[in-house]
């Protein structure tokens, strides 16, 4: 090997399981923070270095979540100090870098900033893993205390509270997300719920008043459901709203709304849609209805569905206009024989 190039740094026996726990904390690429800033700057005053940083090493990088007395984003993992401080159990300490055939190489030994001395601490997970290090360095050759080391020990261990910290926020910013969404979400069929599709109705009915666009809105109810109910059971009527929820989530588009308005019905709101559009889905959606078998526990149900249809455009009509108006088409279409569309004129 050439003696001029650093060593290639070995991977912990346990490298996989050690990644994956270091992208479960939500720091890599990530902006500088005060807090990690602060500890880096401790973690030099204490041991009168010149230079400290934190280092997360990810499979082929080491990246710097913060320096100080530098700057620098990240560099190669076989360029890397750092990569062999993983190895030790807690701390690697190099009093000269020269004198060390795995460091003697490396870019900042033999380069500027010409670092001589060398110590890092692991950031020890609480499951075990070494994630990446705090340490500290100088130009100058010498040795830290036993009291330097041992507290350049314990500020790593800091360091780790506050990446636990990010990664419990995080899991409470996505908990709470979820919990949004299934404010919002319709347990069985998976589409807004009906507050939240009024909710939708009506930013979407703003949207059309001011830029004269048309919207549509179709209320559909599924013929004889109880029926379903009564001679199938409940779980298969389950099985038919989930069915449906499945079939208006495939078939509309991103831009288009549907919700479960009531316990057979359902809502779609059509932005930037008029008549002719809404009716072409709205006949799209009979057809694939009432040619699907909704399966559950071995047994089938078949079932149609009635559509009413209305059109308003540039917000002529209000919210509470355009559902009765929906409404009025879907009873029409009942008392017509069910299985079909009408338009709302």
């Amino acid at each position: 090997m050439d003696a001029q190039m650093p060593f290639p740094t070995p991977r912990p026996t346990n490298e996989r399981q050690r990644l994956d726990a270091l992208y479960r904390y939500p720091l890599l690429d990530t902006a500088a923070e005060a807090e990690f800033d602060q500890l880096t700057e401790l973690a030099a005053e204490l041991c009168d270095t010149p230079y400290g940083w934190i280092a997360l090493v990810d499979a082929e990088r080491v990246w710097y979540k913060a320096t100080h007395g530098f700057t620098l984003a990240q560099s190669p993992r076989d360029d890397s100090i750092c990569a062999w401080t993983i190895q030790e159990d807690l701390l690697l300490h190099l009093p000269d870098l020269t004198e060390d055939a795995r460091t003697a190489a490396l870019s900042s030994t033999v380069d500027a900033p010409y670092l001589r001395m060398y110590a890092g601490a692991n950031l020890i997970s609480a499951e075990g893993y070494r994630l990446g290090t705090l340490c500290v360095a100088d130009t100058q050759a010498r040795e830290l205390s036993v009291r330097q080391q041992q507290q350049l020990i314990k500020l790593a261990g800091q360091v780790v509270v506050v990446m636990s910290l990010r990664q419990r926020e995080r899991e409470l910013e996505q908990a709470l997300k979820q919990g949004q969404q299934l404010a919002r979400e319709d347990a069985l069929s998976g589409l807004y719920n009906q507050p939240a599709l009024l909710e939708q109705l009506n930013h979407e009915h703003l949207l059309s008043s001011r830029f004269h666009a048309p919207i549509s809105l179709i209320m559909l109810d599924l013929d004889h459901f109880e029926h379903v109910n009564h001679t199938l059971g409940r779980s298969m009527g389950d099985a038919v709203i989930r069915g449906m929820g499945s079939i208006l989530q495939d078939q509309v588009r991103r831009t288009d709304i549907a919700g479960r308005y009531g316990d057979e019905a359902f809502c779609l709101v059509l932005p930037n849609t008029d008549e002719a559009g809404a009716a072409r889905l709205a006949e799209a959606l009979r057809g694939t209805i009432e040619a699907t078998r909704f399966a559950e526990a071995g047994r089938e149900a078949r079932i149609t569905a009635s559509f009413g249809l209305t059109t308003s455009w540039a917000g002529r009509e209000g919210v509470e206009a355009l559902l009765h108006h929906a409404n009025a088409a879907l009873d029409q279409a009942k008392s017509q024989g069910r299985n079909r569309l009408v338009q709302f004129n």
